[in-house]
């Protein structure tokens, strides 16, 4: 028992810190075309966004088996 419970808390750190971890990589992707003013803030958001999940699909992660009627 004691066992399963330190696997399922490494798992459920783990996703915490991947979740947590994203804020940082998107605003770290934002902070550069926003500073320069190359973008504004809302369309950086939109685009950072859609090529997230463009980059996703064709890696075959997964994702593509549940967003086949996007492609």
């Amino acid at each position: 028992m004691t066992e399963l419970f330190i696997v399922i808390t490494v798992i459920a750190v783990a996703l915490i810190f991947d979740y947590t971890n994203g804020f940082h990589d998107s605003a770290n992707a934002m902070a550069g075309p926003i500073a320069t003013g190359a973008m504004r803030p809302r369309t950086a958001v939109i685009l950072g966004a859609f090529l997230n999940l463009v980059g996703a699909v064709p890696l075959h992660c997964g994702c593509k088996d549940d967003l086949w009627w996007f492609f």
